[in-house]
């Protein structure tokens, strides 16, 4: 009897985030949004921004730009044991990279948001181009002999008792090589935001890039495609639509 009843509890659960009734004191058709989001991978961050436009009641069209940096998780900044430094080290690394991406989706409602506060549910995709930039590292060293120091990239030859510190960032800015590349999103969003008119939602899902030319993070390791995780937290605001203004103007006139 209680596994039964959990089960209908759950049916009914799952009926009431689904379903698609005329919203309560709440509607948002014909809005238009735009929005600011900050994401964690399991391979970097990130933030975009996101134009959104109304299709029709469940779903909007929208276009991302969006700036990210890509690591690899292997990549661990630690303390060199060999020396008694304030900056701690990433042995191994070879380039920093950083993705720009301009992309085109769709937000499909799949459970519409019944009242403020209440959750609103959607599927997001997306897709387009992405353009890479790998920046090499340096590490500040000092030769096998120990009587002079000097800056260099990761090889094998190099010793970790032979590395003080990293080389500050902007070391190796005119070597940075950019890398063509097509992106991939799918995620779900959760939107609660308690007025009609703002936005905050938190989105999870999974991303795909892949690139023209092999990228190496760790020396020794090259690769061409990235897939990873993500969280993101987004704010921003929807707003009447060209669609709703057109339309309104055409019945002031009438």
């Amino acid at each position: 009897m209680v596994r039964k009843t959990g089960i209908l509890t759950i049916l009914a659960f799952f009926l009431f985030l689904t379903g698609r009734a005329q919203p309560l004191n709440f509607q948002r058709s014909f809005q238009d949004f735009y929005s600011l989001g900050a994401r964690i991978n399991t391979n970097g961050w990130g933030i975009n921004y996101r134009k959104g436009f109304f299709v029709n009641r469940y779903t909007r069209s929208f276009y991302e730009i969006e700036f990210t940096s890509i690591k690899d998780p292997r990549s661990i900044k630690f303390s060199n044991p060999y020396y008694i430094t304030p900056e701690n080290i990433f042995y191994g690394k070879v380039n920093d990279f950083f993705d720009l991406r301009i992309s085109y989706g769709r937000q499909n409602i799949i459970a519409e948001k019944k009242d403020p506060g209440s959750l609103e549910i959607r599927i997001i995709s997306e897709i387009g181009p992405t353009l890479g930039f790998a920046k090499p590292v340096y590490y500040k060293v000092v030769d096998k002999t120990g009587t002079y120091t000097f800056e260099t990239k990761f090889t094998e030859d190099l010793l970790l008792q032979q590395i003080l510190n990293m080389s500050p960032f902007y070391k190796g800015l005119e070597e940075i090589k950019p890398n063509i590349g097509a992106y991939g999103k799918l995620g779900i969003s959760f939107e609660h935001a308690k007025t009609e008119h703002s936005l905050s939602a938190l989105e999870v899902g999974a991303t795909i890039s892949a690139y023209l030319l092999p990228v190496q993070l760790i020396y020794g390791d090259i690769q061409n495609i990235f897939v990873n995780i993500y969280i993101d937290y987004r704010l921003g605001k929807f707003y009447p639509s060209k669609l709703r203004r057109k339309q309104k103007k055409q019945n002031e006139l009438k």
